[in-house]
C-alpha cells in the first residue's frame, strides 16, 4: 500500500491491487471535503509523484465523481 502526504498535512493510503484510496486529514483540521469517511473506489488515479498533484476518478459516489489533492510531498510504501 502507498502511502502519499501531501503540501497541507493530508495524507492518502492508496491500495493499488483494490484500486481503493482513503483519504486522512491532518488531526485537528476540520474537514469538508468529499471521502473522509473511508475508502472509495477509483476507475483510475494519476500515480504518486513527488511535487504533481494526486487526482482520482472516483466510482459509486453519487455525490462525487473525481478528487484531486494539493502536490505530494512524500511517499512510502506501508503494510496494509
Amino acid at each position: 500500500m502507498i502511502k502519499a502526504t501531501t503540501s497541507h498535512g493530508t495524507y492518502y493510503l492508496i491500495d493499488e491491487d483494490n484500486r481503493r484510496a482513503v483519504r486522512v486529514p491532518p488531526q485537528g483540521r476540520q474537514d469538508v471535503y468529499p471521502n473522509t469517511e473511508g475508502w472509495f473506489h477509483y476507475a483510475s488515479y494519476s500515480g504518486v509523484e513527488v511535487g504533481e498533484k494526486l487526482f482520482f476518478t472516483i466510482i459509486g459516489d453519487s455525490a462525487f465523481d473525481w478528487q484531486m489533492s494539493t502536490p505530494v510531498v512524500s511517499v512510502e510504501e506501508v503494510d496494509s
